[in-house]
């Protein structure tokens, strides 16, 4: 039964073989002709529509694609932006610890001029005499915010923000530029 089948159907393949080829040659009777023609249309037919389903689905696919990229972009945007204010914080924190150890302590002693003497006296002994040398500008700023145990001497060879103290028998250089090169020196 099988093979009775499978023979019809060679047949009917070589039939259209045979009528196509006729359809080729110019011999082609009416039925054959519109079968021929409506095997074109549908091709051509099916063809259109498969472009058009492919050109769907790579628009479809860019679409995509271009949604996923854009969704990357604003996390990285976003994460940057983090990492930004997180460097921006460090980036002063660690400015403030750098003048903090610089002027010996707090920051905010410095506009009174208190740095100069906390410093001096974080050198000294329990009862030693303190006298802070400064510039002539300097001295009269500090002795503003005078302390009582500390004794504040203009010296004319000094420049503005130079500062030595006399703390028993030894001299420390207190200015800016020393402790600069003190915090230098311990980064190295």
């Amino acid at each position: 039964m099988m093979l009775s089948s499978h023979s019809a159907s060679i047949r009917t393949a070589e039939q259209v073989t045979t009528e196509l080829a006729d359809a080729l040659n110019g011999r082609v009777e009416p039925t054959a002709q519109a079968r021929l023609d409506g095997f074109r249309a549908g091709r051509v037919e099916g063809f259109e529509h498969g472009l058009a389903q492919g050109r769907r689905h790579a628009e479809d696919t860019f679409r995509s694609a271009m949604a996923a990229l854009n969704s990357a972009l604003s996390a990285v945007e976003a994460q940057r932006g983090a990492d930004e204010a997180r460097l921006e914080s460090l980036a002063i924190e660690l400015a403030v610890e750098l003048a903090e150890a610089i002027v010996g302590g707090d920051l905010s002693l410095i506009t009174s001029g208190d740095a100069v003497i906390a410093r001096a006296f974080r050198l000294r002994r329990a009862g030693e005499s303190v006298r802070i040398r400064l510039s002539a500008e300097d001295a009269e700023i500090l002795r503003e915010t005078s302390h009582p145990d500390v004794e504040i001497v203009s010296d004319p060879t000094l420049r503005p923000g130079q500062a030595f103290a006399d703390i028993g028998d030894g001299v420390t250089d207190l200015s800016i530029d020393a402790a600069i090169a003190r915090v230098r020196g311990e980064l190295a």
